[in-house]
């Protein structure tokens, strides 16, 4: 398993928490979220869905 597939494997289980989807703990702000990755892997990162 790759380094990518590790981490889109963490990203997945923090997105189905429910305190994830109710954006708890953000004092009422909009969530936003950023996972970086190289450009080189957009494929394998579009084919995850």
């Amino acid at each position: 398993m790759t380094l990518l597939e590790q981490r889109l494997d963490k990203l997945e289980d923090e997105i189905k928490k429910p305190s994830f989807r109710q954006n708890r703990g953000l004092s009422n702000e909009v969530g936003y979220y950023i996972f970086d990755y190289p450009a080189e892997d957009e494929l394998n990162v579009r084919k995850r869905n």
